[in-house]
C-alpha cells in the first residue's frame, strides 16, 4: 500500500485540481470515505493521485 501523504495545507503541485491532487491530504486518512476504494484513493493508486 502506498503511504503518500501531503500536508492538508500544502500548496498544490502542478497538475493538481481542486478535485484531483498527488497524494492525500486528508487530515486523518483512516477516516477518509474514499480510503481503499479503486480509482479514487491515492494509496491504491499507482499513479499517486487522489481522485
Amino acid at each position: 500500500m502506498n503511504k503518500m501523504q501531503v500536508g492538508f495545507s500544502e500548496p498544490l503541485n502542478d497538475g493538481n485540481t481542486e478535485n484531483t491532487t498527488l497524494g492525500c491530504r486528508h487530515t486523518n486518512p483512516d477516516i477518509c470515505g474514499s480510503n481503499g476504494i479503486p480509482g479514487k484513493c491515492v494509496f491504491i493508486s499507482e499513479d499517486c493521485i487522489c481522485g
